[in-house]
C-alpha cells in the first residue's frame, strides 16, 4: 500500500540520517586512532634505533615518558571508539528489531477494521523488512565504512605530502643529481630545503 511504502521511505531516511552522523564521528575516530598508532609504533623504533645514544646521555626517563605519553593518548582514544562502537551496534539492532513493527503500526488499523487478515499483515512485514534490508545498506555496513574511510583519509594525507615531490620526480627538476669531482673530497649542495622531522623550521 501507499502507506506502507511511505513508512519506509520514512523509517529507511531517518535510520540512514543517523547511521551517517554516528559513522561521521566514528570516521574521525578511527582516523586518529591510527594516527596515535603511527605515532606509538614510531616512538618504539625511535627508541630501538638509538638506545646507545639514549644510554649515553641519559634519556631514559625523558624517552620513557614519551612512549608512556603516546601509548595513553592511543589508548584514551581506544576506549572512545569501543563507546561509540558499542552504541552504534546497539542502534543497528534496535533499528531492524523496531523495523518489524512498523508494518503492523501502518495497517493495524486496516486489520482492526475488517479491511485486511492477518494473513496479509504477516505478508506485508515480510516484504517489508526485505525491502528494507536492501536499501538500508549503509545503516547495517557504516562501521566497515567508516573505518574505510579512516584510512582513505590517512592514506590521502601522506599522498598530499608526497604529491609535489612525487611530481617534480617525473621530470629533470627536483631530481637529485651525483657528480663525481676529482681532485679531493667535497660536498656541494645546491637548492636544497632542510627542514625538520615535524616541518615546522627550516634548517638550511
Amino acid at each position: 500500500s501507499q502507506q506502507l511504502t511511505g513508512a519506509l521511505v520514512v523509517y529507511a531516511l531517518l535510520g540512514t540520517s543517523i547511521a551517517l552522523y554516528v559513522g561521521a564521528q566514528l570516521i574521525g575516530i578511527n582516523y586518529e586512532q591510527l594516527r596515535l598508532q603511527a605515532d606509538f609504533r614510531y616512538s618504539l623504533v625511535h627508541v630501538r634505533d638509538n638506545a646507545e645514544a639514549i644510554a649515553f646521555y641519559g634519556g631514559e626517563k625523558r624517552e620513557q615518558k614519551e612512549v608512556s605519553r603516546k601509548f595513553d593518548s592511543a589508548l584514551d582514544n581506544y576506549d572512545k571508539l569501543i563507546v561509540w562502537t558499542t552504541g552504534l551496534s546497539a542502534y543497528q539492532q534496535a533499528f531492524f528489531y523496531l523495523a518489524r513493527l512498523v508494518p503492523y503500526f501502518v495497517l493495524g488499523g486496516l486489520y482492526f477494521a475488517g479491511k485486511v487478515d492477518f494473513g496479509t499483515l504477516g505478508q506485508a512485514q515480510f516484504a517489508f523488512s526485505m525491502v528494507l534490508s536492501s536499501v538500508t545498506l549503509i545503516v547495517s555496513r557504516i562501521q566497515d565504512i567508516s573505518r574505510f574511510s579512516a584510512g582513505i583519509s590517512r592514506l590521502g594525507v601522506f599522498w598530499d605530502l608526497l604529491g609535489p615531490r612525487g611530481v617534480a620526480g617525473d621530470g629533470e627538476e627536483g631530481r637529485i643529481r651525483t657528480t663525481v669531482m676529482e681532485g679531493g673530497a667535497a660536498v656541494e649542495v645546491n637548492n636544497m630545503t632542510l627542514r625538520t622531522p615535524d616541518g615546522a623550521r627550516v634548517l638550511l
